[in-house]
């Protein structure tokens, strides 16, 4: 028998336990889980395989605070039993995708098998093109042997909520979702180190922060800033292996070697200081970016962005003035990108503080209350809820009003 609320009634709040399960603690959902775990509805727990994976915290990623939700690394089998007793208290288990191995495989069936309340939270299928849809045949699997135990998926990005409808789970079981991030802590006493680094340029100023490689788009982003060598801005590439002797060459070929900084990845309180001066933050992955936080860390800070249509976070510049969606590898759409934003300048106040303003819709508040509602509708009754920001297809546009 599911352990779900037999009435229709509405009713204004559901105050549940919550159990989130992870492969690892993700700075990308601490924050909202933290907001849920501090207000006065929900009881948190969060599970986790785990810690924040070396190659991210090599990126300058940490893992967050979670507040007051109950956080366990590495749980013994005597802490796994008392989270999956179903006799315990009940409780809605929030799993990090689906999962047939490991911790988590062994909590789903589980979970699953008892009649728990269980959701999901995950991005569509790994790959572009051919292999991603070689994917369907596995995840249509999965929603056949698990999908009438899953009450509810939390689908990252329009892509997610288009991949989970295809793979057959009932459309109103599936909700738009997205990665959150901290809001801007303001500027703190730095490294002297970085002082050049965050010094602000007269020129326009074009950042790209994240992993230095193939999939990110980078080749087309250096075509496409040779195509506007003539104009007045400046680009850093800031990440990992971004100081790779292939991409300086590369720039210097193109003739813009003079115009680029590369940078290996740094703290993210400098990353989010360095974002801050931007004008102009770009994502121009070809390979899939699942959502690509930097894109919110971008927006809360009042800079827009430049992304490609595979990124999940292009959901939130269906709007121009908060930046333009391009064909992912088509260097002809980002370099009219790059030069009507070029041509625009530098950012102002005002444009500034619209973009700001705009962004409390992905706050961690935002989305925390956002989930509540969804546990409300699932477990309650009440009206299905709207996500507060833009889930519709992306306006693929380069100007800005």
């Amino acid at each position: 028998m599911r352990l779900r609320a037999l009435s229709t009634a509405p009713i204004r709040r559901v105050n549940t336990n919550l159990v989130f399960w992870q492969n690892m603690l993700s700075p990308h959902q601490a924050p909202y889980i933290r907001a849920l775990a501090d207000g006065p509805h929900h009881s948190v727990t969060v599970i986790a395989e785990d810690d924040l994976s070396a190659d991210r915290q090599a990126l300058g990623w940490v893992a967050g605070s979670y507040g007051q939700a109950t956080v366990i690394v590495h749980p013994s089998k005597h802490l796994l039993k008392q989270y999956l007793d179903a006799a315990q208290q009940e409780r809605v288990h929030i799993f990090g995708g689906f999962h047939r191995r490991g911790l988590l495989g062994m909590a789903q069936r589980h979970v699953t098998s008892t009649g728990q309340r269980c959701g999901i939270v995950s991005e569509a299928a790994d790959g572009v093109g051919i292999a991603h849809w070689a994917r369907l045949p596995k995840y249509v699997c999965q929603r056949m042997l698990l999908g009438s135990q899953i009450d509810f998926i939390l689908a990252i990005g329009s892509c997610g909520v288009r991949w989970f409808r295809t793979c057959g789970h009932p459309v109103d079981k599936v909700f738009p979702f997205l990665y959150v991030v901290d809001l801007p802590s303001g500027s703190s006493a730095l490294d002297p180190r970085y002082d050049r680094f965050l010094r602000p340029t007269a020129a326009v100023d074009i950042l790209f922060v994240g992993r230095c490689q193939p999939t990110k788009g980078l080749t087309t982003l250096l075509e496409a800033l040779s195509d506007c060598r003539g104009a007045d801005w400046s680009c850093t590439l800031l990440g990992a292996n971004a100081t790779s002797y292939a991409w300086s060459s590369t720039a210097r070929f193109l003739g813009i070697g003079d115009k680029i900084e590369f940078h290996e990845a740094v703290p993210n309180q400098i990353v989010r200081e360095k974002i801050a001066k931007a004008d102009l933050l770009v994502l121009p992955s070809v390979g899939k970016e699942g959502w690509g936080a930097v894109v919110n860390e971008a927006l809360l800070q009042g800079v827009p962005v430049i992304a490609s249509h595979v990124c999940g976070a292009a959901d939130l510049l269906s709007e121009p003035w908060r930046g333009s969606v391009v064909r992912a590898g088509s260097r002809t759409e980002l370099s009219d990108a790059l030069r009507s934003w070029i041509r625009i300048g530098k950012k102002t106040p005002e444009t500034t503080q619209r973009i700001q303003s705009w962004a409390s819709c992905i706050s961690p508040d935002s989305v925390a209350e956002y989930v509540s509602r969804i546990l409300c509708h699932v477990y309650g009754g009440t009206q299905r809820p709207t996500a507060p920001w833009p889930t519709t297809e992306p306006i693929r546009s380069v100007q800005r009003n």
